[in-house]
């Protein structure tokens, strides 16, 4: 695949052929990854008690 030299079109261009790669295979891609998720009340508590990190 040749991108373009526009930034905005080259990536349009990537995001549609992520999409064409995941639609081959959706099980395959990671759909929880939870980087950017705020953690769990319950788990946030035990972390400030001194509890497992």
């Amino acid at each position: 695949m040749q991108l373009s030299e526009q930034l905005d079109a080259a990536v349009v261009q990537l995001n549609q052929a992520m999409e064409h790669t995941i639609q081959q295979c959706p099980t395959q891609y990671l759909w929880g990854y939870g980087r950017y998720k705020q953690p769990r009340q319950e788990a946030a508590a035990s972390a400030d008690e001194g509890g497992a990190a």
